[in-house]
């Protein structure tokens, strides 16, 4: 697959998780690199569960779905991560190395082609 193909494939990756990430959170004005999952009604964490007369069960389902939208931001706050790093890699002319072995054996397009973001040839997948 071509250098341009996968850069392309990788933008595109990048912007879909940006917009997932949006969805489920809010970015922090600190740290751009960092995510914080929001409830999904108010879209920022309310003080309702504090309420005294606040039904159990309800706050119980909050706190659930609050649970289940921080794991998933932080999946895809972490796949971000990768792609941000394999469009770094390609910046710096480094992309397609395998990390492990280095500059002795290159990641094999049909992995590359498959994830865009890797950083260990097939053979180093487990290690």
């Amino acid at each position: 697959m071509d250098p341009k193909d996968l850069r392309a494939k990788l933008l595109e990756e990048k912007a879909k998780l940006e917009a997932e990430l949006g969805h489920l959170g809010i970015q922090d004005s600190q740290n751009p690199d960092n995510w914080m999952a929001t409830e999904q009604e108010e879209g920022v964490i309310g003080e309702s569960w504090r309420e005294p007369e606040a039904d159990p069960s309800d706050m119980a389902d909050r706190i659930e779905d609050l649970e289940v939208r921080t794991a998933e931001e932080r999946t895809l706050e972490v796949r971000l991560k990768e792609v941000r790093a394999a469009l770094a890699r390609m910046d710096d002319k480094t992309y397609g190395i395998c990390s492990v072995s280095g500059t002795t054996h290159p990641i094999e397009s049909e992995r590359l082609e498959v994830n865009p973001a890797a950083v260990t040839c097939i053979s180093h997948i487990e290690g």
